[in-house]
């Protein structure tokens, strides 16, 4: 309990994950699950990207018809 305090109180990160990602010499690309995992979020990011303007602009778009003003 106190080292943990200790370790909030200056800021440091966690000595585990820190030796862990250290001794850990593999490339994420050499990983078949982190391939996977990366090949199955990109779609996700770039739809989200891709139709993160359509709402807006549908709503714009809108204000300039006439019923809209009425």
């Amino acid at each position: 309990m106190v080292q943990i305090k200790r370790i909030q109180e200056t800021g440091a990160s966690d000595p585990i994950l820190t030796r862990i990602s250290e001794e850990d010499k593999v490339p994420w690309y050499q990983k078949p699950n982190l391939r996977y995992l990366y090949f199955m979020l990109f779609p996700t990011c770039m739809g989200i990207e891709l139709t993160s303007g359509f709402d807006s602009q549908m709503i714009n778009a809108l204000q300039i018809v006439p019923s809209w003003k009425e």
